[in-house]
C-alpha cells in the first residue's frame, strides 16, 4: 500500500481532538455558491492519434478461436484476434478495472463467493499479493497450502474469467509483518532491497518457488496470469522491523532499498529465470525508479491517508487525489530520475487507487462511500487507462506459529480496509457506488480508453481546499466525449453547484452542456455523455449518467441513471430520429434536437426510432441503479435489479440477503418468468426465492461491561450461508478470543464490527467465545476524525461498554437459469 514512513507522525500520548470536534464534518454544505457562466475546456488541437508505446511489453498467445494479441498502446490497452476459422483480424481498445484480493487472508472456501461478487462489480482483473512470510516462514521450508494457495486461487479467477495480476515483491507491505519479508531474513548478513548477491539468492529461491506454482498458469500458456508486479515501493517507503520492534512502535525500520534502475531490472532478470513470465510487468511509481520502457509504470492515490497527518493541527491534510490533471501528459515513466518522459507515449495506469482504508491506532476514520466513487471518477477523468483498486476484497491475516501477522500500527487479524467487500463477504455502500461506474466502463470504456484529457484553464493550480471553483474534466476524441464533474473532497466541505454549463471546444466545433444547466449536490461526482452514439441515436448532452446497455429482441435498452441533485434531461439529435415517445416525462422537439426530462426520483422512459434501429432508455433514480447489476445468466447477459447481493456463478444466479426471502427483477427474463409490464424495467420478470428461517443457535451472555460470553451452539451455521456477529460499543480495541486464541479484532470507529462466524471454523461442536473492550483511557493520543460519528466522541477517563450484540444470518440462493418466478 501507498505510505510514507509513519514515525513521521506517531504523536505523543495527551493530544487534544478539540480541534477535530470543532470542525464541521466531511461532506456537509458549505454555501451554495451562485450559478456559473459557462466553463470553457478547450481540447483543439490536443487529439493525439493512438499508436503503439515504446515500452516493451505485451505479448501473443494461441487460444482455441485463434491467436490473440495483447499491445500496451500509447494510451490503452489493445486486444487483437485473429480468427483461426476466417483468418479476420477483430481490434478492441481496453480499459481494465482491477481489484486487490489478497488470497492469503482468507479461507479458500470462500474465494469463489469473493471473486464472484468482484465479478459481478465490474471488475476484469484481479490482483493480489505474495507474501514471503506467509509462503517460507522458515529458510527452505515452503508452504503452499489451504489460504497460501496460489495455484487454486488463480485458478479459480480463471474460471470466472478473471485475468490475474501476481505482486510478487520480495517486499510486498499491504501492512504486514516486515513488509512481507521472512523474519529469519533480520540474521542474514547482507542488506534486504539490494544488490547484495546474498539477498538476491533468497530471492530467486522465493521466485523459482511461485514459478513452479504457477506452471501452466501463466498468459502465455493459456492461462490467466497477465502481469506481474515486482517490489513495491521501492526506495520510496519501507516497514518496521517487527522482529526488533516493541509494542509501542518501531526501533528498526526495513531499508527502503538501494540499486536504483539496476536492482528492478536484476529482479526483472530473476522472474524472467524462474518461469515467472507475463505481457505486463509494473512497477509502482510513486517516487521509485522504473527502468524506462521495460516496466508499465503504476500510480495511486488516497482519500484517507494516515501518513498525512499535519503534525500542528493533528488532523489529515486533504487529499490531491479529487482532483482533476491532464496526467496522460505529465508522468515521468523512469520515477525520481524524470528522463525519458515521452508525452502521451505511455498509457497511464493505477494500481491503488483506495477502495478503502485499514484504520490505524491512532488515526480512526469511517471512509464513506462517495469518497471510493469520486476517486474512480476523477481518475478516469485524468486519463486513466488502468482502473487498479487497494484493496478490493478485505481480509483476515492468518494465524502464526509464533507471531502476528499484522504490522504493529493496525489491527493483528483483521484487513477489513472497510473495502467494498469488506473482511468476511460484506458488500458494502462503496461496492454499489463504484459498481455504477463499472457497468458504464462494461459499455463505453472501449470508446473512453482512447480518448484524451482535457481540462479547462487553471485547473492545474488547483488545491484540495479550493472549494469554489467546479472541478471538471473531458475526455474526447475531437467529437465524442464524456463530461467528468467531482464535487467531492475529504476533509473539506463543498458547495452545493447549481446551474452548472461547459461550452466544449472540440475539434468538430463547439458545444454547450448541458445547455439547460446540471446542478449537482455536495459529495456527489458524475461521468456525463456529450456527442456520445447510442446505436443511431446521438446524445447531444446529458444530465443523466450512462449506465449500461443490453439488447433484447433487436431492442437496445440503454439504462441511464440521475446523479444527485441533478434533473434529467437528454438532448438528442433531431436529424434522423423518426419516432420518439416519452412515458412519465416530457418531450420537446425541433429540427435540431430532442429534449426530453422527467422526475429525478422515478423512472421514466423513451422510445426511439431512429435509422431503422428502436431503442428504449430508461432513466432512473440513483437509489434504484445501486440495485442494478449485470451477469452472465445461461447464454444471455442480464440485468438484475434486487436489494439482495447478486453474482453470476457458472451461468446461474446467486443472490446473498439477511432475510429469509429475496425478491428480483430479471431482465430480459430467464426463462419460464413471465414478464411483468408495470415493472421497474418494463418486461423484466419477477423472482421470488425464499428458505427456512435460521434457527438461531448464537447466545450472548455478558459478564461485564467489557466482557461477553458468545455461545456457538454446533448446528448454529445449518441453514445460513453464514451467520455475522454485529457489535456496536465503546472503547479502544475489540478482541474475540477462541479457546484463549485471538481470532478476531477491530479498532474502535464508531461503526459496527462485524464478524463472520463461518471464517472462524469453530468446528462441529458447541463452542465458546470470549468477547472483550480494550478501554479508551482519558488522554489517550488516539485521533478521531470528523468522519467518526458523536457516539465515540466521549469523555472520561476510562470507557470500555459493549452496548448492544447480535447475530445476523446471512442466505445464499442460487437460482439455474430455467427457475421459474
Amino acid at each position: 500500500m501507498m505510505k510514507m514512513r509513519r514515525r513521521d507522525f506517531l504523536r505523543a500520548a495527551g493530544v487534544s481532538t478539540t480541534a477535530l470536534l470543532m470542525r464541521p464534518r466531511a461532506g456537509l454544505l458549505a454555501e451554495s455558491v451562485a450559478p456559473y457562466d459557462a466553463i470553457t475546456i478547450d481540447a483543439r488541437g490536443r487529439m493525439l492519434p493512438i499508436s503503439p508505446s515504446p515500452l516493451k511489453l505485451g505479448g501473443s498467445r494461441q487460444t482455441p478461436s485463434g491467436e490473440e494479441t495483447l499491445r500496451l498502446m500509447n494510451l490503452c490497452f489493445e486486444r487483437k484476434l485473429r480468427s483461426k476459422a476466417t483468418g479476420e483480424e477483430t481490434v478492441r481498445r481496453e480499459l481494465p478495472v482491477c481489484g486487490e484480493f489478497h488470497f492469503s487472508r482468507c479461507n479458500p472456501e470462500l474465494w469463489e463467493d469473493g471473486l464472484s461478487k468482484m465479478k459481478a462489480c465490474g471488475l476484469t482483473i484481479v490482483a493480489t499479493y505474495l507474501f514471503w512470510n506467509l509462503h517460507e516462514p522458515e529458510e527452505g521450508r515452503f508452504n503452499w497450502s489451504d489460504r497460501r494457495d496460489l495455484r487454486r486461487f488463480v485458478t479459480l479467477c480463471a474460471a470466472q474469467g478473471l485475468e490475474v495480476m501476481i505482486r510478487v515483491g520480495p517486499f510486498a507491505h499491504g501492512e504486514m509483518r516486515n513488509g512481507g519479508l521472512p523474519d529469519w531474513l533480520y540474521g542474514k548478513p547482507f542488506a534486504v532491497r539490494s544488490n547484495d548477491p546474498g539477498y538476491l539468492q533468497c530471492a530467486r529461491s522465493f521466485y523459482a518457488e511461485i514459478g513452479r506454482q504457477v506452471d501452466g498458469l501463466l498468459w502465455e500458456q493459456g492461462g490467466p496470469i497477465v502481469g506481474i508486479q515486482l517490489e513495491n515501493e521501492f526506495m520510496s517507503a519501507s516497514s518496521p522491523w517487527e522482529v526488533a520492534g516493541t509494542s509501542q512502535q518501531p526501533i528498526e525500520w526495513i531499508s527502503s532499498g538501494s540499486g536504483g534502475v539496476e536492482h528492478m531490472m536484476t529482479l526483472k532478470r530473476l522472474a524472467l529465470e524462474t518461469g515467472l513470465r507475463a505481457p505486463i510487468y509494473t512497477a509502482t511509481a510513486w517516487g521509485s525508479p522504473v527502468p524506462l520502457n521495460e516496466f508499465l509504470p503504476v500510480h495511486g492515490g488516497y482519500g484517507f491517508e494516515p501518513w498525512s497527518i499535519d503534525p500542528q493541527t493533528h488532523q489529515q491534510k486533504p487529499s490531491w487525489t479529487f482532483l482533476f490533471h491532464a496526467s496522460q501528459a505529465n508522468q515521468l515513466p523512469d520515477g525520481k530520475q524524470g528522463s525519458g518522459a515521452e508525452t502521451g507515449k505511455i498509457p497511464f495506469a493505477c494500481s491503488e487507487l483506495g477502495g478503502g482504508m485499514q484504520c490505524f491506532y491512532l488515526d480512526r476514520f469511517i471512509v464513506p462511500p462517495e469518497s471510493v466513487q469520486a476517486t474512480a471518477i476523477t481518475s478516469l477523468g485524468s486519463g486513466c487507462s488502468f482502473l487498479g483498486y487497494y484493496v478490493f476484497h478485505g481480509g483476515s491475516n492468518p494465524a502464526g506459529e509464533r507471531v502476528f501477522y499484522g504490522e504493529y500500527d493496525v489491527p493483528r487479524i483483521s484487513y477489513d480496509f472497510q473495502a467494498p467487500i469488506r473482511e468476511f463477504g460484506q458488500i458494502a455502500e462503496s461496492y454499489r457506488a463504484v459498481r455504477l461506474v463499472h457497468l458504464f466502463l462494461a459499455s463505453w470504456g472501449n470508446r473512453l480508453a482512447a480518448m484524451q484529457t482535457a481540462l479547462p484553464a487553471g485547473a492545474e493550480d488547483l488545491k484540495p481546499e479550493d472549494t469554489a471553483p467546479v472541478r471538471c474534466a473531458i475526455r474526447s476524441d475531437g467529437n465524442e466525449s464524456f463530461l467528468f464533474v467531482n464535487n467531492y473532497q475529504d476533509h473539506v466541505p463543498m458547495p452545493q453547484r447549481e446551474n452548472l454549463r461547459f461550452r466544449l471546444q472540440l475539434e468538430r466545433g463547439e458545444t454547450i452542456a448541458p445547455a439547460n444547466g446540471l446542478s449537482l449536490d455536495a459529495g456527489e461526482s458524475a461521468i456525463l455523455p456529450v456527442n456520445v452514439q447510442l446505436g443511431k441515436l446521438t446524445v447531444l448532452w446529458s444530465t443523466a449518467q450512462l449506465l449500461t446497455e443490453v439488447s433484447v429482441d433487436n431492442v437496445r435498452h440503454v439504462f441511464l441513471f440521475t446523479p444527485r441533485g441533478a434533473k434529467p434531461k437528454i438532448a438528442l439529435a433531431a436529424a434522423g430520429v423518426t419516432q420518439c415517445k416519452v412515458e412519465g416525462g416530457t418531450l420537446q422537439r425541433d429540427r435540431a434536437q430532442c429534449v426530453m426530462q422527467g422526475p429525478p426520483d422515478v423512472v421514466w422512459r423513451a422510445r426511439c426510432t431512429a435509422g431503422g434501429e428502436s431503442i428504449v432508455l430508461h432513466v432512473l433514480p440513483r437509489a434504484q441503479a445501486l440495485r442494478l447489476s449485470r451477469h452472465r445468466i445461461g447464454n444471455a447477459d442480464r440485468l438484475v435489479l434486487t436489494d439482495a447481493d447478486a453474482a453470476g456463478l457458472n451461468g446461474e444466479l446467486v443472490l446473498w440477503s439477511n432475510n429469509p426471502q429475496a425478491e428480483a427483477l430479471v431482465f430480459p427474463p430467464m426463462p419460464l418468468t413471465a414478464p411483468l409490464a408495470d415493472a421497474v424495467i418494463s418486461g423484466a420478470g419477477n423472482l421470488h426465492v425464499a428458505a427456512t428461517p435460521w434457527k438461531g443457535g448464537v447466545h450472548f451472555d455478558r459478564i461485564s461491561d467489557d466482557t461477553m460470553r458468545i455461545r456457538v451452539e454446533a448446528h448454529a451455521l445449518e441453514g445460513a450461508d453464514n451467520v455475522l456477529l454485529r457489535i456496536a460499543y465503546l472503547g479502544d480495541i475489540g478482541h474475540l478470543f477462541h479457546k484463549g486464541e485471538l481470532v478476531a479484532d477491530n479498532f474502535a470507529n464508531g461503526a459496527p464490527w462485524e464478524i463472520g462466524l463461518r471464517q472462524l471454523r469453530l468446528g462441529s461442536e458447541d463452542t465458546e467465545l470470549i468477547l472483550k473492550v480494550v478501554p479508551r483511557s482519558e488522554g489517550s493520543p488516539v485521533q478521531l476524525d470528523e468522519t467518526v460519528p458523536q457516539p465515540e466522541r466521549f469523555r472520561g477517563k476510562n470507557v470500555a461498554y459493549i452496548d448492544s450484540t447480535e447475530a445476523v444470518p446471512v442466505y445464499r440462493f442460487k437460482i439455474a437459469q430455467a427457475a421459474g418466478a
